[in-house]
This record gives C-alpha cells, sequence and structure tokens, in this order.
C-alpha cells in the first residue's frame, strides 16, 4: 500500500453508502480539524498512562502491552481523519510533506532528502473498436509516448488490439514478426472480458486521461475511475499540470 493508494480507499469508504455515506465536503475545516484532534487527543491519553508505567506511578488498569496496542489504534485513526482532511482542502499531503521535509533538510545542510519514488501512474482511455481502428491506436501510442517522457507510467489498453497469435517471415536482414490489430483484440475474448481486465487497472492508477472520441468502454472507465477517487483528465497538459502542481504541495484551481 502507498499513500496515495490508501487515500483513495479511505475517501471511498467515507463517501460510500457502503461505508459512513459521508461526503467530505458535508464537514468544514474546523470540523474535521476537531475530529483529527479528537483521536490525537485520545492518543495522548494513552501516552499519560504508558509515562505512568515509566515513572513507576500507580492507577493504570490495563497492562502496558495493552496500552501499546491502543496507542497504535490511536494514531492510525488520527493518521485517517488527518488524511481526510487534507484531502477535503484539495492538500497532496505526500507532496506537501516531501516538500516540508526537504526544505528544512536545506535549512540544516542536511543531506538527507526524500523523494517519492516510481512514476505516477496514468490509465489511457479511449475508443479502440468505434471510428477508425488505426487512427485511435496511433492517437493512444502517441499519449503514451508523451506520457513517458514526461516522467509518468503510462498503460494503454489499446493494444490489445494485437492481443493474437504473431507470424513472422525470414528476410534478408533477418526474421519480421508480426501482428495484425483488429477491433475484438482476441477472439476469444469478450467486451465484458476486456472491461474486467481493464477496470482493476483503473482503479490503483493515480490518473486517467480520456483521449477524445466516442467509446462505451472509456466512458465506463471514466465512470469507474471517478467512483473510486481517480482524477480524470482530457488533455495531456491538463495532467501534467495538475501533477507539477501536485508535487509543490497545492492543488490547481
Amino acid at each position: 500500500m502507498n499513500w496515495y493508494e490508501f487515500s483513495k480507499v479511505n475517501r471511498e469508504r467515507s463517501e460510500s453508502p457502503r461505508g459512513f455515506g459521508h461526503k467530505l465536503e458535508n464537514w468544514s475545516l474546523s470540523d474535521w480539524m476537531t475530529a483529527t484532534l479528537g483521536e490525537l487527543g485520545e492518543a495522548a491519553n494513552v501516552a499519560k498512562k504508558l509515562n505512568r508505567y515509566r515513572d513507576g506511578i500507580n492507577g493504570n488498569t490495563e497492562p502496558e502491552v495493552v496500552l501499546r496496542a491502543q496507542l497504535a489504534r490511536e494514531l492510525a485513526d488520527t493518521f485517517i481523519y488527518l488524511d481526510l482532511l487534507a484531502q477535503r482542502e484539495g492538500i497532496d499531503l505526500p507532496a506537501a510533506v516531501r516538500k516540508t521535509f526537504n526544505a528544512k533538510s536545506e535549512q540544516l545542510k542536511c543531506p538527507i532528502r526524500f523523494e517519492r519514488t516510481g512514476r505516477t501512474r496514468v490509465y489511457i482511455a479511449g475508443p479502440i473498436s468505434k471510428g477508425d481502428l488505426v487512427h485511435n491506436l496511433n492517437q493512444a501510442t502517441a499519449a503514451f509516448v508523451a506520457l513517458a517522457k514526461a516522467g509518468f507510467a503510462p498503460f494503454c489498453p489499446h493494444w490489445s488490439a494485437y492481443c493474437k497469435r504473431a507470424t513472422s517471415r525470414r528476410e534478408a536482414w533477418g526474421v519480421e514478426v508480426t501482428c495484425q490489430a483488429t477491433v475484438e483484440g482476441n477472439d476469444q475474448m469478450t467486451h465484458a472480458d476486456w472491461m474486467g481486465v481493464d477496470l482493476p487497472w483503473v482503479e490503483v492508477s493515480d490518473a486517467l486521461l480520456r483521449l477524445p472520441g466516442e467509446s462505451t468502454g472509456a466512458d465506463m472507465e471514466v465512470h469507474h475511475a471517478r467512483a473510486h477517487g481517480v482524477p480524470v483528465f482530457h488533455s495531456i497538459e491538463d495532467l501534467v499540470a495538475h501533477f507539477e502542481a501536485y508535487a509543490n504541495g497545492t492543488v490547481p484551481a
């Protein structure tokens, strides 16, 4: 689990009718702050009791091992509320923590820095079977290359059009391997099969890029992304600008 994956699930449980059914905007900043500090206060009460064991003072009814487990739970609850508070205010907490940590290291002339590992995952959604297949594949491939060159980790489901047996023939310069693209991708795979493969990738993505063109599957992917708290963009420029702003600890207007 990484922080961004946790935030998605955390918000989903908060807002889903199957969870708390509580939209983040239903509480103000002060409401979320009060809830967060309430959990932190409960952790402080447990810490007070642990200090009694440290100082040899009577008064505790719970064993120390039980109190330490309680402390872990209260700190976890505090973190959960703090994450929801940050999301309510449009703050990318991991980016803000990273920026603040590195700024303090710079102030201390300390070489220890915190850098985000891995690339931001972007799911590319767009037409495959509707319209011109060549245009659709070229459009998605161009988006894939542009995102990869910009430092992202794009996922391109359009290449499933090539999901079939390849053929080869020997040329003077070597062996040429080819695979013909079709709208079905593979005769054994139905549209439902493909969506069953694609939607789990949408869920774990950091963003979804919706390419132009009519597509029932892409519309389903957009709906699924929004239902799981994955931001949707309609241009590479907006997507890049969004994550550049997050890197500075803010959310673009």
